[in-house]
């Protein structure tokens, strides 16, 4: 039935092709002409209270058939908004969820104990504090009652747990739960049935370590058993962390696939959608990107069947945004799966998307809608029919402490539709996986119930198929996870249909004898059981003991006496919706027991040889190899056919104190032997030189094992003729000559004969036993021609230094050097070395040719002692200074207008010497000599210079007056007196040594004139008076002390 079902499907799809292809064009016409799709909810509870949150998930708690909502806060409050039933909510404070405060990020709502009333489990971060990284489990107890469960791995577990979805995944009845953890590993908790959870370990499900964003339960491939999707973010930054597909291989475990191109993406990700966008059967997978690296849109990849899925480029896909999440509906009840996506990228990329399906594997984007229009910041998307008028609404949260929460409610039209809301019986109450058929409108619709939608966010449990225009649905059509089939037909159009799970299997599941010789066999395809009994059972009146599909009965009855000596008996399964299946019982009577007691074959591990069976005697000796432990083999051993044995085969048992009894109990369970087990570990076969140890080894001997050869080496200068190795060897061998006796190893190798516990196997080693070559790498001495003093060597430092006199060229010496015993050294000792450009490195390499050392070696010419002054310049000197090497001294003299009061002189010295007063510095000479101080380049010989610099006065001869005049006295201490015959006018000009004149007077035909000037607060030295008449000029030197 169930192939047969898919093959009229997929023809009922071929046969309305072309209505589609019409469909598809009206429908592009419609969405062009659409006005808006939804209307913001601005004044409610539930979109008035801004709360930073990245998560919020539509759940009917209260079980009154509307969809209430949870908003998850991040800071801390959790809240239940619950629906008044009229358009409006109330916030539901007074509950546990509310007042256990938590970073939540994300919940799944999912009813884990099947009583009818849905749970909450929520993920909180782990970057909070370590009791904030524990995640909560809400069990809902009904009349809004809920119980935080503190107990068990699922809510302990510590990580930070960034999403979680609910799903069964081994079709027991119960949901299990996959936590994805952005750092760390990922959880998954089997639920035991009871309440409680099992944490699975094992399997790359919960071993790969990936930076996880998300997961999303689906069964992609249609083989009734639901795998996992799980997104993995920051590809870029962590090479090879791309997406996982785990197959789930229906018997609780699952296989990574690592070929699909929806696990090959090399993108950064960060939620998905799986949801059946084309109507084919398969559902297709949605993944929302962060669009900082390689890949910056979305991607839709279309399920082609068998695995393969293809990337289709649409409007859907292309959007270049930062998308977290994405939730499948069908805003305008056309039968077509849209696409509303949340986006939180850069400022001006935060308003959402939302895609209209074309319905021929295309899509068109809705800019101006109102769900469009706001840039809201938010990061999950989740739907559902919240106020019942047939069409999906839209819920928003804002990660924002100011931005309302976005509630979109849906406008609604003219389209048709059935709302369908499953309860699971057989399967999880709350229908996780169940997967839903619409046959309607010339076409078939297919929907898959699912815990979590996109990032962090969860839609209703109800699945609303939209039927267009058309006014009769055919029929609806659910597999159920239990694997049961039902079908409703010709259900009302425009209603809410609450279906519960009627069962239509009538399978025998289990099938048990008292007298069975192994368990049966049960084929639920040709509906057949087959069962052995032991030899001897009485056939007539067998009282099965059998188990059935949930809601069936069975005839005759379980546990009735049945007649099955004509080899078999058929029984009539009744399931649950009145459907029948015959059964066929088979039963055999196995063969008549064997009587025999033997022990075929004895085996353990680390066996040497085969074990000694004596059938005669019931022995049994066995040798494991040296150094097993006896006391816990696990022995193997093969029987008599139907015979069993005490201790059973692979038991530990041990036989450290001896033999062991094994009792052999034949199949007719009447004859039994006593076998006596011996299993001893053979004597020590080896013959190795473990250590082999001398006072003062340069290190420890070198043993080759395979070569059978010692080496070892004592310091240099050790004698080696009488030297007493002690040796240790494989536990129970023996060696000569014995270790500690003294040997003679002058004359080259020695031979030691090992021979082992056994007695049997011997090896002869060959020890070399050498004095270690001189190890040491010192220069001893340095010598050079014309040292100045003896090289100075620092051997903890390896250097060397050296001086030769002043002048001396080093670009070209030859050291000689002594070096230690056997010791070599590059550059050779003797060869010309150029020292002109700094240290050299001189290499020493040891007698023992490993060890080496590298010496710097400087050698420099001693510094001058030269104190000499060997030029003097000034501007405007009348003759090159006199510079007398012998008294020191250096005299100069200036023109007379030249001031030198402040005067720079240039002053060459002796190579590397230094003078103070510095050479270019400004010096008064106007008071007299000055001295200068030479200090040589090294720094110990000094000379006192004096410098005398005076002025000549250009154009006049000193010291001659005219006739008849008398300048006097001079010296003088402040005044003079300038007394003469003038004849004609007279110009008196008084100048100091810096050549300024300081004072001026003119006398007018005057005879027998007298001048005084006072030299009063002048500084001492040489003056000049300067007479000028109209017939000369004459100048006089005057000196004031």
């Amino acid at each position: 039935m169930k192939s047969t079902k898919k093959t009229i499907s997929r023809t009922l799809s071929a046969h309305f092709r072309h209505v589609v292809i019409l469909a598809v064009l009206l429908c592009s016409i419609t969405i062009a002409a659409k006005a808006q799709y939804y209307t913001k909810i601005t004044v409610d509870p539930l979109v008035e209270t801004p709360k930073v949150t990245y998560s919020a998930s539509w759940g009917d708690y209260n079980n009154d058939g509307w969809d209430d909502m949870v908003v998850i806060g991040n800071e801390g409050k959790t809240t239940l908004y619950r629906n008044n039933t009229d358009g409006s909510f109330t916030a539901d404070t007074l509950n546990s969820i509310f007042t256990t405060a938590g970073p939540g990020l994300a919940c799944a709502w999912g009813d884990y104990n099947n009583d009818g009333n849905v749970d909450l489990y929520v993920c909180n971060t782990g970057n909070s504090g370590p009791e904030a990284s524990k995640n909560f489990l809400f069990r809902n107890d009904g009349n809004g009652v809920f119980t935080r469960i503190t107990d068990g791995e699922i809510v302990n577990d510590m990580g930070w747990s960034v999403g979680a979805a609910w799903a069964d995944y081994d079709n027991d009845g119960y949901l299990d739960l996959f936590v994805a953890n952005f750092h760390g590993i990922n959880f998954l908790y089997h639920n035991s049935g009871d309440g409680t959870f099992t944490k699975i370990t094992e399997g790359d499900i919960v071993n790969d370590n990936y930076d996880t964003y998300c997961a999303a339960w689906c069964d992609y491939d249609n083989d009734g058993f639901q795998d996992l999707y799980v997104v993995n973010y920051f590809y870029s930054s962590v090479p090879g962390q791309n997406n996982n597909l785990y197959h789930n291989n229906g018997d609780g475990t699952f296989t990574s696939i690592y070929d699909a191109l929806i696990v090959n993406d090399l993108a950064t990700d960060n939620g998905a959608s799986w949801g059946d966008f084309n109507n084919d059967g398969n559902m297709d997978l949605y993944v929302t990107m962060y669009d900082g690296f390689d890949v910056k849109h979305n991607m839709l990849y279309k399920n082609e069947g068998n695995g393969n899925f293809t990337a289709l480029e649409t409007d859907a896909s292309k959007a270049s945004t930062t998308s977290y999440g994405a939730a499948w509906l069908d805003v305008n009840n056309d039968g077509y799966l849209d696409m509303y996506v949340s986006n939180n990228g850069s400022t001006t990329k935060r308003k959402n998307s939302l895609y209209i399906n074309n319905g021929n594997e295309t899509f068109s984007s809705i800019t101006s809608d109102a769900s469009t229009l706001d840039a809201l910041r938010d990061f999950s998307t989740s739907v559902a029919d919240y106020d019942h008028n047939g069409y999906p609404d839209i819920f928003t949260p804002s990660y924002s402490k100011t931005l309302m929460h976005g509630l979109y409610k849906n406008n609604g039209g003219s389209n048709n539709y059935i709302t369908l809301r499953l309860n699971g019986v057989y399967s999880n109450r709350s229908a996780i996986g169940a997967r839903i058929a619409c046959y309607a409108n010339g076409m078939v619709q297919w929907r898959e119930v699912s815990s979590t939608s996109g990032y962090h966010a969860g839609s209703s449990f109800a699945q609303t198929f939209g039927i267009g225009a058309a006014t009769e649905i055919d029929s609806i059509c659910v597999k159920w996870p239990s694997g049961a089939f039902q079908k409703i037909t010709k259900p009302s159009i425009n209603q809410i249909l609450k279906i519960t799970e009627v069962s239509n299997l009538a399978n025998i599941t289990s099938f048990e004898l008292a007298e069975q010789k192994s368990p049966a066999t049960i084929d639920k395809q040709n509906h057949t059981v087959n069962c052995v009994v032991v030899y001897g059972t009485d056939v007539t009146a067998l009282k099965p003991n059998i188990g059935i599909s949930g809601g069936a009965s069975i005839s005759p009855a379980s546990g009735d006496a049945i007649d099955f000596s004509s080899g078999s008996a058929t029984y009539t399964v009744t399931a649950e919706n009145l459907t029948t299946a015959v059964w066929t019982v088979n039963i055999t009577i196995g063969p008549k027991p064997n009587f025999e007691t033997d022990i075929l074959t004895f085996l353990v591990s680390n066996q040497v040889g085969t074990s000694e069976i004596n059938t005669v005697n019931h022995t049994i000796n066995a040798e494991v190899a040296y150094g097993t432990s006896l006391a816990a083999l696990a022995p193997v051993y093969t029987l008599s056919a139907g015979a069993t044995a005490v201790p059973a085969s692979g038991a530990t048992t041990d036989f450290s104190k001896g033999a062991v009894e094994y009792t052999v109990t034949a199949e007719n369970e009447v004859d039994t032997q006593v076998w006596t087990v011996n299993v001893k570990a053979a004597l020590n076969s080896a013959t190795d030189i473990l250590t082999f140890t001398l006072d003062n080894l340069t290190a420890p001997a070198v043993i080759d094992p395979v070569k059978h050869t010692i080496t070892a080496e004592v310091p240099y200068g050790t004698a080696i003729n009488a030297l007493a190795p002690v040796v240790t060897l494989s536990a129970g061998a023996t060696v000569a000559p014995v270790s500690g006796t003294a040997v003679d190893f002058s004359k080259g190798a020695v031979e030691y004969t090992v021979t082992a516990e056994n007695a049997v196997n011997t090896q002869v080693w060959t020890v070399t036993v050498k004095a270690a070559l001189n190890n040491e790498t010192d220069i001893l001495t340095f010598t050079l021609d014309n040292l100045t003093a003896p090289a100075v060597i620092d051997a903890v430092n390896h250097t060397i230094t050296a001086e030769v006199p002043y002048g001396t060229s080093i670009n070209a010496l030859a050291p000689v050097v002594t070096l230690s015993a056997g010791a070599t050294v590059a550059p050779v000792s003797g060869t010309a070395v150029d020292f002109s450009k700094g240290a050299v490195e001189y290499t020493v390499t040891a007698e023992n040719a490993v060890n080496t050392q590298v010496w710097t070696v400087t050698v420099k010419a001693a510094l001058n002692n030269a104190t000499d002054i060997l030029t003097f310049v000034l501007d405007n000197l009348v003759a090159p200074a006199v510079i007398d090497a012998v008294n020191h001294t250096v005299t100069a003299e200036v023109m007379n207008t030249y001031s030198i009061s402040a005067i720079t002189p240039a002053i060459t010295l002796a190579d590397g010497a230094t003078v103070t007063p510095a050479s270019g510095t400004a010096d008064d000479f106007s008071n007299g000599a000055v001295t200068f101080t030479v200090k040589a380049e090294n720094t110990t010989d000094m000379q006192d210079w004096t410098v005398l610099v005076t002025i000549n006065t250009v154009g006049l001869k000193t010291n001659e007056l005219p006739d008849g005049v008398q300048i006097y006295p001079n010296p003088t201490t402040s005044l003079i007196h300038i007394k003469g015959i003038i004849d004609n006018d007279l110009k008196v000009e008084i100048i100091n040594s810096n050549g300024q004149v300081i004072h001026t007077e003119t006398y007018q035909n005057k005879s027998n004139a007298e001048l005084q000037y006072s030299f009063e607060g002048k500084r001492k030295g040489v003056y000049i008076v300067k007479l000028t008449t109209a017939k000369s000029a004459k100048s006089f030197q005057v000196v004031v002390k």
